[in-house]
């Protein structure tokens, strides 16, 4: 999944409006890189 996936950005803006957009990227963003760095960690050991 990626951050700037437009099915799942559309769905979350609908959600919560066109102001919230980057609010929403930058929440995203967050998300994948918290998953990149467990899936990381995950297959070091």
């Amino acid at each position: 999944m990626r951050a700037n996936d437009p099915r799942l950005r559309d769905r979350i803006l609908a959600k919560y409006g066109g102001r919230e957009r980057k609010r929403v990227e930058v929440g995203l963003k967050r998300l994948t890189t918290l998953l990149a760095e467990v899936t990381r960690e995950y297959n070091h050991t």
